[in-house]
């Protein structure tokens, strides 16, 4: 298979600059990697790991992206485990009640895939101490790419790592807003039939609204119950781990640090918008990991981008045929 990359290399002359295409083969991966993704906390469970197989973005070649096991478990070194159930392709859950992670305790995963592999992540301890002190935001105007002005609410929090915290903390931002949608309101020449029994409704079933005409069109509506699909819920996230730096940090706090921006339009803000952060420790492996990922992410970008190297991983394979394995599992 070719895979064709594009470098712009610019030519000065005479004052004229001008652009010039280089294309260049790159032979097709004879394996791409497992992914493992996994996390323990001291919250109650469950847990997730989730098993995946990496793939080519700029590939044709269309790869199954879920990995089957044979068995997923999670142990620590007090000799309490769990095995795992699988929930949906790929994802294998623990029990409610199951295990639960404590402080001081160090908790490891071991996966078996169908074909007798075996991958065992490295031991990882469960800290304690850390904490979010405050969580505000600051309304402001910025100008966009375009130089169009983009009125937002920037969101900041403090924090603090307390001394016994060996590695760092992972910052994670959860926001939710409510928007009312009018599925009444569909175009009903794109909308569809919407089948109630032999007759089209034309508008979504949901919407509470009965196409009572007869014959079907032109549809005449009533309503005969409540409408269960306008209230609608949307996630907010990051794009990018927030992960403390020691450029943050004051006097064994960390201040002022931004995790986010809102952006005040009439779809996010017609209700109300919920935020929430939350404080993962992490020891100096899962540091290392998170760290790797963020620099990847904003130097992706730059023009002269400085080389972050590999992202580590913290799996190794102890049987089976060699295959290469990437991903974490932590405990926070």
């Amino acid at each position: 298979m070719i895979r064709r990359f594009t470098v712009l290399l610019p030519s000065l002359l005479f004052g004229i600059s001008c652009i010039d295409p280089l294309s260049y083969e790159i032979p097709l991966a004879g394996s791409y990697p497992i992914v493992i993704a996994g996390q323990i906390t001291d919250q109650p469970g469950p847990y997730e790991v989730i098993l995946t197989r990496s793939f080519d973005t700029k590939s044709n070649v269309v790869l199954k992206q879920s990995v089957k096991a044979q068995e997923v478990v999670i142990s620590d070194n007090m000799g309490e485990k769990e095995t795992l159930q699988e929930v949906a392709p790929g994802v294998y859950r623990t029990q409610t009640t199951g295990i639960r992670g404590q402080v001081g305790r160090v908790y490891q995963l071991e996966v078996t895939t169908l074909d007798g592999k075996h991958y065992l992540s490295a031991p990882d301890t469960l800290f304690a101490g850390s904490t979010v002190d405050s969580l505000y935001y600051n309304f402001n105007i910025e100008l966009d790419a375009e130089g169009v002005q983009q009125a937002g609410f920037d969101i900041f929090f403090n924090a603090t790592n307390h001394a016994e915290l060996k590695g760092g903390s992972l910052w994670k931002f959860k926001g939710t807003f409510k928007s009312t949608a009018t599925p009444e309101n569909a175009d009903i020449t794109r909308s569809g039939c919407h089948p109630i029994g032999a007759k089209c409704n034309f508008v979504p079933v949901c919407s509470g609204l009965v196409n009572i005409a007869t014959p079907a069109w032109p549809p005449m509506y009533e309503r005969q119950g409540p409408c269960t699909c306008c209230d609608c819920w949307f996630p907010l996230h990051t794009n990018t781990p927030l992960i403390s730096d020691e450029e943050f940090l004051r006097e064994g706090r960390f201040v002022q640090i931004k995790a986010s921006r809102i952006p005040l339009t009439s779809w996010v803000f017609q209700h109300k918008v919920y935020i929430q952060m939350e404080a993962h420790t992490l020891s100096r492996q899962a540091f290392r990991f998170w760290k790797a990922i963020r620099d990847q992410k904003i130097d992706v970008n730059n023009l002269f981008q400085p080389i972050s190297g590999r992202i580590p991983t913290a799996f190794t394979q102890t049987m089976g045929t060699p295959d290469p394995v990437q991903g974490i599992f932590y405990a926070s």
